[in-house]
């Protein structure tokens, strides 16, 4: 109880000496800008000193001497006045690529530089969303004069420096771009790729052909692509019908129509996919009944058009119900008068209404092929894939030429990880058939089991050489792309796919982080919030959204997407952490204290890495003395960062004219360092250099 007592005034003791800290933070944050999210503003380089007798690299940051901007030499305070000459230096020569700002390209580019012993720059590294962006933060870098070099000890030492310059598109910027020749140039950027992807295609989707078939009655409609939906529907409910035998048994489900308008308007490679042989007739009548069209035509051409519609077959509750309850009065009266229905039909009958074992029992009476691919059917449905699998193996042994058996016992193969021969049936398969899209797809997933990536997106492609529309293989491949951070593949899929179904929410996903890969906020905003208006509600996309609003400048959205973040979670340090920055970044400063303190709370480890932004925030108004005390709490946080006492160290220096009580400082910091790794060798060898100059001073005053 005692521990426990004590343990509660340490931490209040411990919030009690942050809170100055918190209110530096909010009031240097709010007047100078977060470093890290600033577009022009410095991020300083804090690497680990290297031993003395090597090339040095110091620190920004902890050097003595920093390097001099031209037209700082009379300056007080040389490392402010370095800082704002930099932002001056990129905003005087910034220039934003005008095919970037066309594109719609934006983000950051990460640059680092060294400043050399004579004041060059040298060593240039960048990193960002895209080449052409790159290139003008390579072009502005190039462009800084020479420096006066940066000293430690009196000695000229190469200086690291790391530099974010952010590309952003404002809403001005949109509406100045936008002029009336670069929407026109976009458009012809649009046609250009629709007529490189559909140049030489013998079929063009329906959805984005420039000319749409013309359904008889829609010459003259101004919408015609409207129009000719309206009429095929009209069709659909003028044609329709149920059957009867269906309806008894209680048969419903939708039947997937996909068939060709050909050059000459004649309707044609119909193809159906349905719950049951009845209902696709149906389907299959209807659509042979439709008219021929005035051909689609691309750039002036006509062309093959598929199009693709489902066809539902639903019961009303209360019938179907009805339809069961007749269906067992007829069967119990025709058994009761002796007229013995035939066996298949009572198994079907039993199937239908979901009594796969006793229709498995009663199949098992007949045995003979069909039966037999009833009973593996009736297996899978209950989910003894084991026996579903033995059934369907049987029945394709003695007749290979059962590629729908056959078919199913590959989708099972893959259901049960049974890869290696589900590839190796869909392989066989598609040596018989390579015009089914379906068997080079399941082909292509067996591929991408057995990590063979290469074939994988080779088969995904191939099932889009039949079926240009064949939504699975292209969900796989957009997300196999976006995987690699191959955006533009990513993209190129994705859109293809949007194109005919336009809800997709995995395709929607897909281009929403290839943009957000790409540092294209805004697009990916678009894409994710129509996420959320889908229902497809996530972590994930909250995050991203947050981020990319707040990257954009919108922070009223970026805390409303965050704050839905600690719905799932109320005590997310980062979360928490983040929420406080983007209010900072708002000039909310109460609001952004509220969620630091909650930050700091919900705390469960060291609290060094808040003491060091302390210290930083009070070397920077010179306030030594605090930045002292500072380093000192974070290195009783965290003992293994002997960084932390070196740079007490310095500062003590700087700020103690007693020789002795520096002398201190140095004892302690090579006393530290001798008991760490390698790493802290350089801190020993400085350390002793020091404490030999010390006593040297303390000796000739004769104290």
């Amino acid at each position: 109880m005692l521990q426990k007592n004590q343990s509660k005034k340490i931490w209040a003791s411990k919030y009690l000496l942050l809170l100055p800290t918190i209110v530096c933070i909010l009031f240097y944050t709010s007047s100078k800008g977060q470093e890290k999210d600033t577009d022009n503003d410095i991020q300083e380089v804090r690497d680990t000193p290297v031993k003395q007798d090597e090339i040095v690299d110091v620190p920004f940051s902890v050097i003595e001497d920093v390097p001099v901007f031209p037209g700082c030499e009379d300056a007080t305070d040389k490392r402010a006045c370095f800082n704002e000459q930099m932002n001056k230096h990129i905003r005087k020569h910034f220039t934003y690529p005008k095919e970037a700002s066309e594109k719609g390209i934006e983000g950051r580019v990460s640059t680092r530089f060294v400043i050399m012993e004579d004041g060059k720059i040298g060593e240039l590294q960048t990193r960002g969303p895209a080449v052409i962006l790159e290139e003008e933060a390579i072009r502005i870098i190039k462009l800084l004069p020479n420096f006066k070099p940066g000293k430690q000890r009196g000695q000229n030492v190469r200086v690291p420096f790391s530099l974010p310059i952010t590309f952003r598109l404002t809403p001005e910027t949109d509406k100045e771009k936008l002029t009336k020749d670069v929407k026109t140039a976009l458009l012809r950027k649009e046609q250009e790729e629709k007529d490189r992807l559909y140049k030489d295609a013998k079929e063009v989707p329906f959805s984005v052909i420039d000319e749409v078939p013309v359904f008889p009655g829609c010459e003259n409609a101004s919408d015609k692509k409207a129009c000719f939906n309206n009429k095929i529907n009209e069709h659909i409910r003028k044609h329709f019908s149920y059957p009867e035998s269906a309806q008894k048994e209680g048969v419903q489900g939708r039947v997937s129509v996909r068939f060709v308008m050909m050059e000459d308007g004649s309707i044609g490679k119909i193809q159906m996919r349905g719950p049951d042989v009845r209902l696709e007739e149906v389907a299959l009548n209807i659509i042979k009944k439709l008219p021929n069209v005035t051909p689609g035509k691309q750039r002036g051409k006509a062309v093959k058009v598929p199009f693709s519609l489902p066809i539902t077959f639903k019961l009303q509750k209360k019938m179907t119900k009805i339809f069961y309850a007749i269906q067992l009065i007829v069967l119990f009266l025709t058994l009761k008068a002796g007229a013995q229905p035939s066996a298949f039909k009572i198994a079907d009958s039993l199937y239908n209404t979901g009594n796969y074992t006793a229709a498995i029992n009663q199949y098992a009476k007949i045995n003979n092929t069909n039966a037999n691919l009833q009973i593996a059917k009736a297996y899978n449905a209950i989910g003894n894939y084991d026996k579903a699998i033995a059934q369907y193996n049987s029945v394709v042994t003695k007749d290979t030429s059962l590629l729908v058996a056959r078919f199913n016992l590959g989708k099972l193969y893959l259901k049960t990880n049974k890869f290696k021969q589900a590839n190796s049936l869909f392989a066989k398969l598609v040596a018989i058939s390579k015009t089914n899209p379906e068997y080079s797809y399941n082909l292509a997933r067996s591929f991408s089991a057995i990590n063979e990536d290469k074939k994988s997106v080779l088969w995904y492609k191939k099932t889009l050489d039949v079926d240009s529309t064949h939504l699975r293989a292209l969900q796989r491949l957009s997300i196999h792309y976006v995987g690699e951070h191959e955006n533009h593949f990513a993209l190129k899929y994705a859109d293809k796919g949007l194109s005919f179904f336009e809800n997709d929410p995995v395709l929607i996903n897909v281009k929403a982080l290839a943009l957000f890969h790409m540092g294209s906020y805004k697009l990916s905003i678009k894409c994710y919030e129509k996420l959320l208006s889908l229902g497809k509600k996530d972590q994930k996309v909250y995050n991203r959204l947050g981020y990319a609003y707040n990257s954009i400048g919108n922070y009223e959205k970026s805390i409303e997407n965050y704050k839905q973040l600690l719905e799932y979670d109320l005590e997310n340090i980062k979360v928490l952490r983040m929420i406080s920055e983007v209010y900072m970044k708002d000039k909310k400063l109460d609001s952004a204290t509220v969620y630091i303190k909650k930050a700091i709370d919900a705390h469960s480890y060291k609290l060094d890495k808040e003491y060091e932004v302390a210290a930083r925030i009070a070397v920077s108004k010179q306030d030594y003395k605090t930045a002292i005390n500072y380093y000192n709490m974070a290195y009783t946080e965290n003992p293994t960062k002997v960084l932390y006492l070196y740079q007490a160290s310095i500062y003590a220096d700087k700020y103690y004219k007693d020789p002795k009580l520096k002398l201190n400082y140095y004892t302690k910091l090579k006393q530290k360092s001798e008991s760490k790794d390698s790493s802290s060798q350089y801190f020993v060898v400085f350390a002793e250099k020091r404490i030999s100059e010390l006593k040297s001073e303390i000796f000739a005053k004769g104290e």
